[in-house]
């Protein structure tokens, strides 16, 4: 019986526990699942504990541990009263730590001996292991315990401790003595005997507790012990250590110290050998989940598919990590536990320990020893090894992960260049959400590598995460199914195998009673043997055969759970059943409303009533019987939280709630979880459960939810999610609501254009057409049309008719009152004239659309009028003002909480840093930027940055680099059909064309591009691809095409307002000039290069330019101007020092022919730096082929033959 009411102050503490855990709750988008679960658990924790207290009698199922001092009477009788208390009480606090530490409950102290409880206001499977490792924490302890209290007393200390699992009746009744509660029963006499019978220093467990931690830890066998006050010998076992990190699978097990080989498995076992080989012989990684009910076989046959590697000659990278229920709510914490099993990272290892053996780890990985020490620390802090050692890591927690998720999948592929790795994974269905997420990220990193991952887990995975795997390549499941009778029997022959000839009744009570399930077979067996049926001996067993007709036989999960159910009255049935409805997890106040309770009506404000309700009162019951769980904190204020013990008992039930009724129960959840999730404001977090149970009941009102869920899937990336929704919104939205009927859909074409899904987005617009037209009066929605049909426009740079549609839009929305869509507008036609290259109608467009959105606090809007006013700066050359805009729109989009849009704007300071020649600073920030767009599925984004990427390599001479990725962006965009980005990605493919002396490649490359920028009519484009043209007829030696195209360039470019690109249209124009010998001409056009490129302060543009006027000096016979032109190239003959110049090698060629006409000093140094310089190009190409084209270009060669001749080289 409960002990009534809490006390007021004890009620305070329960609601100061709701108040901060509410307050957690809240800042979940902020902090992140995993930072958030960490924080709460404690929290949740100790409200558990607090309920306890008034909850009277309980039977549970803990695990008891007893410590006693040995010998402490006499030694006490050497110590005083005080010194005796002081020796006491440091002992007792250093057990206390190490109990609480555990997640165990000191019951009590008594004189000199310590009881605590394990799985008492909180079960967890492995309370057993904890209590273990307790008492271990405890033994280690005891040495430095000993050191600092003979130095102050002049004693030691020496201990024992014994631990047994079982059943207890727990009081919680507060006059109990002062005593929060106290637990009584055979288990907690049988903890104590075993304490007694320990030795001294030892850790001594029963049988019972031995099953429960079988394999995690080393023992030592002690039979037939007597233990005072227990009337048969019990078995117990000397724990001597932990075993190491890993799955701590029994390899000498079996049942009752029989082995046994698995059956009914050959196939399974197989498929996985099967992978294994195709991962080796493809060098495609795979992943392999081994899906099975809980004892049907998943972890003997991992154990199986183990010792099949280890009889294999190959060497192998191994890993091992499993997850647990009580991980489930910490950081990383399956890939923890992963890392420290690989590295043999023990919880008492002290932090330099651990990163000496994280060091020596990736060590073995990598080459490089910064980039192994960079990565391991990266790995270290992210999983919680090391996280008081910042240096060097990311501050921001995102990027922190990002990148040590990129460390360590790098670590992975790294090591399988010397050896397949192999990963095995134990109970995937407990894995914290970080660890899943990474698995599902890292196949860009893994996908040619040879890397096996195979998981264990229970079908309730496929519950949390139901595509699982789902159209992934690398991706495969094996679904364990129970074992056959045959089978059963085989295993059931080897377990009995000292039994003469089984008799039948035993064979068939066993595999009737297990139905396929190996563990059920094993336990049974076990059951028996302990319940005297069968009899061990030294030799042969017996069974006692009359004994069989008398027991209660264990039946299967499923035959438990149907018995279970039929065995209830009819009102807890039922209630099971409409439980059912509202699924796994359900409240108690919705079960109620589905048993005739109040619906609420919409704007329903009504709080819960006071007291239980009948449902709560049988959920009680129900809960005591192990059939649900309640959960320490509900998602809902007003209801108490409950779980189904097992996805099946669900199933079960919900099996059971005939048709007819199923529509009206999901109707009532529907409408309970929105009202009480309105009420505490979740709603959008329970939007798609809302809709699917208003689906579910056939209700008109699961289009409106279809919709809400939708724009919260899109809102958090989840795009797939949001896809789904959406269309099935539109699938059960009536034709005769055309409004909401073109809110889904423009909630969808917004997505589709995230994904990169054009036709589809078409196909949606265009329905949006249809749907307007029925929809005369309705301005706002014409007006998010007119503006979706601009930012299509806009992707397919379509630039005059963004233009016009958003001129219909900011007058229409000025004259209807809707500023947020003039904003729009203006933004949308501002980017448009930026790239029809109207740069002061762009930058007053976008001013004005900045302005309106400051005024308006709409600080996305702000954002972005900034990031295209840094874009127009830039295009002109403005570079310190492009800088200074760029700075402000990622601070307006950091302040409005969008870490891509602060991504996109990070593009652009990485673009103008590349203008600047800040080429290292723009590669690493578009590296980091890239990553961002590939998690968020922004194709678009994505591609943008990889041509950026194509560039950054190309200016550093990684030619083979820049041409993979300038060619994958091209594709990217094909598929986007953004055609100005093709054509410039392809204009990067055409430099490392003419780079490397492919000149037929180059010339299809061009025609290409020069179709496209004819299609969307960009002189800046055609500009460009004349330009290359020139350059690439020169080094053919058609001189005369070269001067041609080159001044069509120059005449496509001249009314463009960027310098830059007018620069090297001259540049180009002038060695064309040169090359045909018209002098005059050729140093006008590097003339106005020069011009041009100090515009932008482009040092080493300036210097080609020179050089090319040094060039027509020379042939003029003007030796001392050209001297002094070519002058400053001497200090500068580097990488940076030439950076982004259309002929370097033509550069130092021209200063090295003028120096040794004047026969300066500095020629032959020259000379020799240049050969330096060609030849390092030509090695940073990353391509044999390329290295040999680059070098048998014009000037390259001729550089090369005179450093040959002149210095012997």
């Amino acid at each position: 019986m409960a002990d009534g009411p809490p006390r007021t102050e004890q009620v305070e503490d329960i609601a100061s526990l709701d108040r901060a855990i509410a307050g957690l709750e809240s800042q979940r988008s902020l902090l992140g699942d995993d930072v958030a679960e960490t924080a709460l658990a404690p929290l949740r924790e100790r409200r558990a504990a607090l309920l306890l207290r008034h909850a009277g009698e309980q039977r549970k199922l803990v695990t008891v541990l007893f410590a006693d001092l040995v010998d402490f009477t006499v030694l006490s009788r050497r110590l005083d009263a005080e010194d005796t208390r002081a020796v006491v009480g440091a002992y007792f606090s250093r057990w206390n730590d190490a109990i609480t530490a555990q997640g165990g409950t000191v019951e009590k102290f008594i004189g000199d001996a310590v009881m605590a409880v394990f799985g008492l206001a909180q079960s967890w499977e492995d309370d057993a292991q904890r209590a273990i490792r307790a008492a271990l924490a405890m033994t280690e302890g005891l040495t430095a315990l000993n050191a600092e209290l003979e130095a102050s007393h002049g004693v030691q200390l020496q201990m024992r401790v014994g631990i047994d699992t079982g059943d207890v009746v727990v009081s919680t009744l507060e006059e109990r003595a002062g005593h929060e509660f106290v637990a009584v029963g055979p288990t907690v006499n049988r903890a104590s005997r075993i304490q007694s019978a320990a030795p001294p220093g030892r850790v001594l467990i029963s049988g019972d507790t031995h099953r429960q931690v079988r394999g995690w830890f080393s023992v030592e066998p002690v039979r037939g012990l007597v233990l005072k006050g227990i009337d048969d010998p019990v078995d117990a076992y000397l724990v001597v250590s932990e075993r190491p990190h890993g799955f701590r699978l029994d390899r000498a097990g079996g049942v009752e110290g029989v082995n046994t080989a698995t059956v009914g498995r050959e196939l399974e076992l197989r498929t996985l050998q099967e992978r294994l080989l195709d991962v080796i012989e493809d060098s495609q990684w795979c992943v392999v989940t081994m899906l099975g009910d809980a004892g049907v076989g998943k972890s003997r046959l991992l154990l199986d598919f183990d010792s099949w590697l280890e009889e294999r000659p190959e060497p192998v990278w191994w890993f091992r990590g499993r997850a647990s229920q009580s991980g489930s709510n910490r950081a990383n914490a399956l890939l923890h536990d992963l890392v420290a099993s690989r590295f043999l990272i023990q919880d008492t290892d002290p932090p330099e320990v651990v990163r000496d053996k994280f060091g020596t780890g990736f060590a073995a990985a990598f080459d490089d020893d910064v980039r192994a020490g960079s990565a391991a620390r990266l790995v270290a802090a992210w999983l919680g090894f090391d996280p008081q050692s910042s240096d060097g890591l990311p501050s921001d927690p995102q990027s922190l992960r990002d990148q040590a998720s990129a460390a360590l999948a790098d670590y992975l592929a790294a090591l399988s260049r010397t050896a397949p790795v192999v990963v095995l994974l134990e109970d995937l269905h407990w894995a914290d959400d970080g660890s899943l997420r990474w698995l599902d990220t890292v196949d860009r990193f893994l996908h040619d590598r040879p890397v096996l991952v195979v998981a264990t887990a229970r079908p309730v995975l496929l519950e949390q995460r139901p595509r699982w795997g789902e159209g992934l390549a690398h991706h495969a499941r094996v679904q364990l199914e129970p074992l056959s009778r045959r089978a059963s029997r085989q295993l059931l022959s080897q377990i009995l195998q000292r039994v003469d000839e089984p008799p039948a009744a035993l064979v068939n009570l066993v595999i009737e009673a297990a139905e396929g399930n190996p563990f059920y077979i094993e336990e049974l067996v076990t059951w028996l043997v302990e319940a005297g049926v069968i009899v061990k001996g030294d030799g042969a067993w017996q069974v006692v055969e009359q004994l069989l007709g008398d027991v209660a036989v264990p039946s299967t999960l499923r035959g438990v759970l149907q018995a279970r159910l039929d065995s209830l009255t009819p009102g807890e049935r039922g209630l099971l059943q409409r439980a059912s409805v509202v699924g796994r997890v359900f409240w108690d106040e919705a079960v109620a409303r589905l048993d005739g309770g109040a619906v609420p009506t919409a704007g329903s404000t009504a709080g819960p009533t006071a007291g239980p309700t009948p449902a709560s009162e049988v959920l009680d019951g129900l809960r005591r019987r192990e059939l649900v769980f309640e959960r320490e904190v509900s998602a809902f204020e007003s209801a108490r939280e409950f779980l189904f013990k097992h996805a099946l008992l669900r199933d079960v039930a919900y099996e059971g709630v005939l048709r007819a009724h199923r529509e009206r129960y999901h109707r009532l959840t529907a409408l309970w979880l929105a009202d009480v999730s309105g009420r505490t404001g979740r709603e959008r977090e329970y939007a798609a459960l809302i809709a699917q149970h208003f689906d579910s009941a056939r209700s008109p009102e699961a289009a409106h939810w279809c919709l809400r869920a939708g724009r919260q899937a899109a809102a958090v990336f989840a795009l797939e999610e949001a896809t789904r929704l959406l269309g099935r919104g539109l699938e059960l939205a009536p034709e005769t609501d055309p409004g909401l009927r073109f809110d889904l859909l423009a909630e969808r074409e917004t997505v589709l254009e995230r994904i990169g899904d054009r036709s589809g987005q078409e196909v949606d617009l265009t329905e949006m057409d249809a749907l307007t037209a029925r929809l005369p009066d309705d301005e706002p929605r014409r007006l998010t049309l007119l503006l979706a049909r601009a930012r299509s426009s806009f992707e397919h740079s379509d630039y005059d008719r963004v233009l016009e549609l958003t001129s219909q839009v900011a007058e229409a929305a000025e004259r209807a009152g809707l500023p947020a869509r003039a904003v729009e507008a203006r933004l949308w036609r501002g980017k448009a004239l930026t790239w029809n290259e109207d740069l002061d109608g762009a930058r007053n467009c976008l001013a004005a659309a900045r302005d309106l959105a400051h005024q308006l606090g709409r600080l996305w809007l702000e954002g972005e009028a900034l990031r295209y006013l840094a874009m127009v700066a830039n295009d002109s050359g403005d570079f310190p003002l492009a800088l200074e805009m760029i700075a402000l729109s990622r601070r307006a989009f950091a302040e409005d909480g969008d870490r891509e849009a602060e991504a996109v704007a990070a593009t652009m300071q990485a673009t103008t840093a590349f203008h600047m020649g800040r080429i290292e600073e723009a590669r690493v920030v578009f590296e980091e930027v890239l990553e961002v767009f590939r998690r968020s599925g922004h194709r678009y984004r994505e591609a943008v940055v990889v041509g950026n990427i194509g560039s950054v390599a190309f200016a550093e001479g990684r030619l083979a680099e820049a041409a993979l990725r300038s060619e994958e962006a091209a594709e990217l965009t094909r598929q986007l059909a953004d055609i100005e980005a093709t054509a410039n990605n392809l204009l990067v493919v055409a430099d490392v064309d003419v780079a490397v002396g492919r000149w037929e490649a180059a010339h299809r490359i061009l025609d290409e591009a020069l179709e496209l920028a004819t299609s969307v009519s960009s002189a800046r484009l055609a500009a460009g691809t004349f330009a290359r043209g020139a350059l690439l007829a020169i080094e053919e030696g058609d001189v005369t095409s070269a001067v041609e195209l080159a001044r069509k360039g120059v005449e496509e470019i001249s009314a463009t307002p960027s310098p830059m690109d007018r620069g090297h249209c001259h540049t180009a124009l002038g060695y064309a000039e040169l090359a045909q010998g018209d002098l005059d001409a050729a140093e006008a056009a590097f003339g106005q290069s020069r011009e041009d490129h100090l515009l932008v302060d482009r040092e080493p543009l300036v210097r080609e330019a020179e050089v090319g006027i040094a060039a027509v000096a020379l042939q003029r016979g003007d030796l001392a101007r050209a001297v002094d032109l070519v002058r400053p190239v001497l200090g500068r003959v580097d990488p940076q020092g030439l950076q982004d110049c259309l002929r370097p090698a033509s550069v130092l060629l021209t200063t090295w022919r003028v120096l040794d006409h004047a026969q300066d000093p500095e020629a032959e140094t020259l000379l020799s730096r240049a050969r330096a310089f060609i030849l390092d190009r030509a090695e940073a190409t990353g391509d044999p082929g390329m290295a040999d084209g680059y070098l048998a270009k014009i000037a390259e060669t001729q550089l090369l033959r005179e450093s040959e001749r002149r210095l012997g080289r």
